[in-house]
């Protein structure tokens, strides 16, 4: 079975069960301190899946947390399906993928572009007329 957001997990090496923020390629991102942290997806097991209605509760709690980590964008990512999942998508004709967050063809690897991993300058915030 897969291991998907909001399923616990026995992590081998430290003995501790954690609450999975997000999978991403072969890195396991988990719910709590330190925020964003991760570990090797191959050192984890799977100990119990989640419902799809809590995987659900916990992807839209995530996407309204503030920040740039990985398991925020990922959480935004899929709940506004911008971009297909890195399992279902393919290089484009370009030879370039799609971002996760932007959607923009750009990436040369799957995952999020680094214009999506890098905050905003205050200037661009400003520039948007918000705050």
């Amino acid at each position: 079975m897969e291991i998907d957001v909001c399923d616990v997990v026995h992590h081998v090496p430290s003995g501790e069960n954690w609450v999975v923020a997000c999978v991403d390629g072969e890195r396991l991102y988990w719910v709590g301190y330190p925020f964003g942290g991760s570990a090797a997806l191959s050192d984890c097991q799977l100990e119990t899946k989640a419902s799809e209605e809590d995987r659900q509760k916990l992807l839209v709690k995530l996407s309204e947390l503030t920040g740039f980590e990985v398991p925020i964008l990922r959480a935004r990512a899929r709940l506004t399906q911008r971009a297909p999942d890195v399992a279902e998508r393919a290089v484009t004709l370009s030879g370039l993928y799609n971002c996760e967050v932007c959607g923009f063809e750009k990436c040369r690897q799957p995952g999020i572009c680094k214009d999506c991993l890098t905050p905003p300058t205050e200037d661009e915030v400003k520039s948007w007329g918000v705050a």
